[in-house]
């Protein structure tokens, strides 16, 4: 196949409709969830929607950019993106520049706007490690020393984040390079020796940290506490109840102008579920799942080892963090603070999602290629 063949290649359609499916629903969310808020905290119901917007541009133009970009640029910005991501990483911790929400400081504000550097390092730490963990499965040998460069790459921005006290952040990064490692083949048992050294991390991050340790015991028992640690769980539950399966009407939620915390950034799928119902929590999971199963489409038809790891990265990035979000919000996780792909009010993750599936939609239109 010449090059210009390559160039009209379309890529996966449906992926696609699913992407702006979720981006259209996205919107429309934060509109009705933020307008309470928006009208409180900036004297205007549309704040927060217009500003969401405005990030949606940005991302569906980068997103866009992705698609056409040319596939080799991907392998030439692993590591230079990574390190930049890295000193990105390192300058939240000086004073005047880092900035903190929520108890975490894990923000860079600049003159106009901030971000969050810890969304920008997932996806090129998914580019480092696909190189690293391809060519395990393209020399495959027992010795485990091959696996020991990818865990520093990995162990690096994560000790940084946890040092930012951002613990959903690491806990999602853990989360989906852990699935890179196990299908890149590492054994079991390695993975059982890893968590036995973490242990004094996990102790000093989780039990010794009182923020994070009231989100523990929020989860496991909420109602021994229901005006602080087990308040959010027991509003996002509430709205839960309320909605039934048909909900109470777009823009006829009360949870979300009174009672439910953060209704248009992490709870957004509980705020939603009050105004439409069941129906909308299981269209929106079912939308993913189809978003799944286009994604293993295109990692199961790419015929390079790299590619297919990039690919595979990034459907666990995304899917992993959409399963933690909605775990936490029905009570089948501890609140981490992770926000919904696609759906929940937030500038870094809407650009860094969509610049993601961008790359995931180009790289659909190189299936069965012998080379990439």
């Amino acid at each position: 196949m010449n090059r210009q063949d390559r160039h009209n290649r379309r890529f996966d359609i449906l992926l696609l409709a699913m992407i702006l499916l979720l981006v259209g629903l996205g919107a429309a969310a934060v509109m009705s969830a933020s307008l309470y808020q928006g009208k409180k905290l900036a004297s205007s119901p549309l704040f927060f929607f217009n500003k969401q917007a405005f990030f949606y541009i940005i991302g569906l133009v980068v997103m866009a950019g992705a698609i056409w970009l040319p596939i080799r640029y991907i392998r030439k910005a692993a590591f230079p993106g990574y390190f930049i991501s890295l000193f990105l990483l390192l300058l939240v911790f000086f004073p005047g520049i880092g900035k903190t929400v929520n108890g975490s400081t894990s923000w860079i504000q600049t003159g106009l706007f901030s971000f969050q550097p810890s969304e920008i390092v997932k996806i090129f730490l998914i580019f480092v490690l696909a190189k690293y963990l391809s060519r395990k499965l393209e020399k495959p040998e027992k010795d485990l020393s091959h696996y020991l460069k990818p865990a520093i790459f990995t162990a690096i921005p994560l000790g940084l984040i946890l040092l930012q006290t951002d613990l959903g952040t690491a806990f999602h990064i853990i989360l989906f390079s852990s699935l890179l490692f196990l299908v890149s083949g590492i054994p079991w048992m390695t993975f059982v020796l890893t968590f036995v050294v973490s242990l004094p991390f996990i102790y000093l991050f989780v039990f010794k940290m009182e923020k994070n340790w009231r989100r523990i015991t929020g989860f496991l028992e909420p109602f021994s506490d229901p005006t602080s640690k087990g308040y959010q769980l027991i509003q996002s539950l509430t709205s839960f109840y309320n909605g039934g399966f048909w909900g109470k009407g777009i823009g006829q939620g009360v949870q979300k102008n009174y009672r439910l915390p953060e209704p248009h950034t992490d709870f957004i799928f509980a705020a939603m579920a009050e105004e439409m119902g069941l129906l909308w929590s299981l269209g929106i999971i079912a939308i993913f799942i189809i978003l799944f199963w286009r994604g293993y489409r295109i990692v199961f038809k790419l015929n390079s080892i790299y590619f297919k790891f990039v690919a595979a990265g990034i459907l666990m990035m995304v899917l992993s963090q959409a399963l933690v979000n909605i775990g936490v919000v029905t009570g089948s996780l501890p609140i981490t603070g992770i926000p919904l792909p696609f759906i929940s009010y937030g500038g870094t993750h809407i650009i860094i999602t969509l610049a993601s599936m961008g790359i995931l939609l180009n790289l659909s239109r190189y299936q069965h290629e012998e080379t990439l």
